[in-house]
């Protein structure tokens, strides 16, 4: 006992710092327990957030298609035509081409040269049907070339790509007097695109010296780089 007596205090100090570092550890371990629950958690919240988002786009997208279907529908009435809604999926925006993909192909009733639409414009033809893409030539693509019509002054009109965002009208007589904003639409010569369908906006031209037409430049209606789907015309 005598010789415990002395080393007891050392004892009792050693047995207090071992339960304190055990107490300790199992803050930690509590702790870092607790960190990976709350961190599985904030994981979970935030997968359901980005579905929440990814439904919202879906719904977007589907809005978006019913609406393109509906107002087809009610501006061309007379038509008899049929319509596909298709995706874009792919660009191509190099110096030579401007043309866009879709998700359907000949396997969904598709053609070359069925004709392109989107917000009741034109946007282009079926330059390659595949099995189930294809391809869009733009009427921006220098390849274009569309027989259309003045509408406020009925000047008959070829509309040309020229790879940049605009179009130039081609045979604009040199007397015919153009304002700013005049529109220009699909002509029915040639039967090949549906009548009376928009296509572009006048934004300016002038006349060069003794040239008998005038060079016109014209902005698209549809900015393809704002859609994400088009209506394909099946005749």
């Amino acid at each position: 006992m005598a010789c415990v007596m002395p080393v007891r205090p050392f004892q009792w100090a050693t047995c207090l710092s071992s339960n304190t570092a055990s107490d300790f550890f199992h803050r930690i371990a509590y702790i870092w327990a607790e960190n990976e629950t709350n961190t599985e958690r904030e994981n979970e919240v935030a997968e359901l957030k980005n579905k929440i988002i990814e439904l919202q786009d879906t719904n977007y997208k589907l809005q978006d298609k019913l609406s393109a279907v509906s107002e087809f529908h009610k501006e061309q009435k007379k038509t008899k035509s049929h319509i596909i809604p298709a995706d874009i999926i792919g660009y191509d925006t190099s110096i030579f081409r401007r043309s866009i993909t879709i998700n359907v192909g000949i396997k969904h009733g598709v053609k070359d040269n069925n004709v392109v639409v989107a917000k009741n414009a034109l946007v282009g033809v079926i330059s390659v049907a595949g099995a189930r893409t294809s391809q869009v030539r733009l009427i921006t693509d220098p390849a274009s070339r569309i027989p259309g019509r003045i509408l406020r002054t009925r000047d008959q009109v070829i509309i040309e790509g020229n790879a940049s965002p605009y179009c130039q009208l081609k045979y604009v007589p040199r007397w015919t007097t153009l304002k700013k904003s005049d529109k220009v639409v699909t002509s029915d010569v040639g039967s090949f695109y549906i009548a009376s369908l928009p296509i572009a906006t006048v934004i300016a031209n002038e006349t060069k010296g003794g040239a008998i037409f005038q060079s016109v430049k014209a902005l698209p209606l549809v900015n393809i780089s704002r859609i994400e789907n088009v209506l394909v015309i099946k005749e």
